[in-house]
């Protein structure tokens, strides 16, 4: 009795909803690169953020990073192709990503494919999964229609078909009905300020614990940016996350960029490095430091406001405040 070492993993397979491909759908012939893809990508129906930037070196490829707020990002290797005048993403796990704990990425971690079907790139990204119930049934009733496997209990679909083939299957099939999922959108998180305006301040690095009791090591990187790791006691143990941060100053005001789950390079040249996820205002730096905290979806509207209108919406916000966790010795 042969081991079927892939049965666990589609359990999360089909609760994602994905027919993942144990071979690429792409050879290197079909790759294209459309500069229009790049940036922060929002999926307000999953609370997800998608980060396209450029792979490495002379690739074709992206570097996508997939955040979400209650889980680990995805970080994976992406590259779109197109076949027969239609577009279709192929996500791939990146080297360091084989311990995330996105569930919807989990499949990744047998070094399995994941494909998506490009409908438009812009204004918004419009894409669709392959409908794991369609391709079920097509399968039952044609076995030999493309290598596959199967649980002994039927549920779930792992295609085992070499490049050449996968490509055959999407051609001759692309258009049944249902053959893909709903659409999904993507909007885009546009930039809130520009690489000039990005800055350093020592005197935030350190540890500190804010209200809440959560501690907070503020790593500086390099003398440009931060590493910041959040540990929060929870009833089931303890939480933490991680973000880069930088300092941003716009309209003369200085605030703190994050990035959940990710760090930032202030020399990149990225928008992703200029999309945060959320900016802390920095309200006073001594002798402890406060912040008032904005979300994205308020920040490009409150960084334009005259002082006073300015000052009326940093009251309504709430204020972080961060407290030396070894207070300073006194002299």
């Amino acid at each position: 009795m042969k081991t079927k070492w892939w049965v666990g993993l589609l359990a999360a397979v089909i609760a994602a909803g994905c027919v993942p491909s144990l071979h690429p759908w792409f050879s290197d012939k079909d790759v294209v690169f459309e500069e229009k893809l790049l940036g922060v990508w929002e999926q307000k129906d999953e609370d997800n953020l998608w980060i396209f930037e450029r792979g490495d070196g002379e690739s074709k490829g992206y570097q996508l990073t997939i955040t979400s707020k209650e889980k680990d990002p995805a970080l994976l290797q992406a590259h779109l192709f197109k076949i027969n005048g239609k577009f279709y993403l192929d996500m791939y796990p990146a080297e360091d990503s084989l311990e995330s704990s996105n569930d919807f990425f989990k499949i990744h971690l047998a070094g399995m494919h994941q494909l998506l079907r490009i409908d438009a790139i812009q204004p918004t990204v419009q894409f669709r999964m392959l409908n794991p119930e369609t391709i079920g049934k097509m399968l039952k009733e044609k076995p030999d229609l493309i290598d596959h496997e199967s649980p002994e209990d039927d549920e779930g679909i792992l295609l085992t078909a070499a490049t050449e083939k996968l490509q055959k299957f999407l051609a001759e099939n692309s258009d049944a009905e249902k053959f893909y999922s709903e659409a999904n959108t993507l909007t885009r998180r546009n930039p809130l300020f520009t690489e000039k305006d990005f800055g350093f301040e020592p005197k935030l690095a350190g540890q500190w614990i804010d209200d809440d009791d959560t501690i907070c090591i503020c790593e500086a990187v390099n003398k440009e940016s931060y590493r910041v790791t959040a540990i929060r006691s929870k009833e089931k143990g303890t939480e933490v996350s991680r973000y880069g941060c930088a300092i941003v100053t716009i309209h003369q005001r200085r605030f703190v960029a994050v990035y959940e789950g990710r760090e930032v390079d202030i020399n990149g040249g990225s928008d992703a490095d200029r999309t945060p996820d959320l900016l802390l205002w920095i309200e006073q730096v001594e002798p402890t430091p406060v912040y008032r905290v904005i979300d994205y979806s308020d920040a490009a509207e409150i960084v334009k406001m005259n002082d006073e209108p300015f000052k009326q919406a940093m009251d309504k916000l709430p204020k972080l405040r961060w407290t030396p966790l070894v207070p300073a010795e006194k002299k």
